[in-house]
């Protein structure tokens, strides 16, 4: 009987495994067709794409998750209001930052591989863009958790290199220098983002 409970549990946990490593590649894909469509191949304006990009963002992401993860210890002590600013700032900075990286699409086109998942972990979707004109192609990992049934992202993972840790890195290391002063972050936030409009 035991074998057959434990073979049984196992069964369970790969069925599991695969319908959330499905959720996830789904999530992706539909990331990257809905980019693709409303934004690379769209003809509106690029104050249109941003916000095209931010609902399909703030849709996908748990934007919480990554602002928190990006504050490291300084997460403990920010209180709500100034978090709420800080990630509305941060998520608005990635927005202007990537629509503008679309905006120069060169045909890159990215083909899921494979997902991975641990028991009780998030799901680690693979995946492979192809640079054009090129013979080198870019590996690109997106990590996506589950809760209740849920999925969003929490990472991008490109060549090795985590996005959000860099971003934290970057971040916690202003913070450090302005003791912990969360609107110098902002500010230096702010500031990447504000260049001259152009359109497509």
């Amino acid at each position: 009987m035991k074998k057959i409970f434990y073979v049984l549990l196992s069964l369970v946990l790969f069925t599991n495994r695969v319908y959330a490593n499905e959720n996830a590649e789904k999530l992706i894909q539909q990331m990257a067709d809905d980019i693709m469509s409303k934004i690379v191949k769209s003809s509106i304006t690029i104050d249109a794409k941003e916000k095209e990009f931010e609902k399909i963002f703030r849709g996908s992401t748990n934007t919480s998750k990554i602002a928190k993860f990006t504050l490291g210890r300084f997460s403990k002590t920010i209180d709500k209001d100034d978090f709420i600013r800080y990630e509305n700032t941060l998520v608005n900075s990635i927005v202007k930052t990537w629509t503008k990286r679309f905006v120069s699409y060169a045909g890159e086109t990215l083909t899921i591989k494979s997902s991975s998942q641990e028991p009780g972990k998030d799901v680690f979707v693979n995946s492979i863009i192809d640079i054009p004109n090129t013979e080198k192609d870019v590996e690109v990992i997106w990590r996506v958790e589950e809760k209740n049934g849920i999925y969003k992202l929490v990472d991008i993972i490109v060549e090795g290199i985590s996005l959000v840790q860099s971003y934290k890195n970057e971040y916690t290391s202003v913070l450090q220098r302005n003791n912990g002063n969360i609107d110098e972050l902002i500010d230096l936030l702010k500031s990447k983002t504000e260049t001259p409009k152009f359109s497509k």
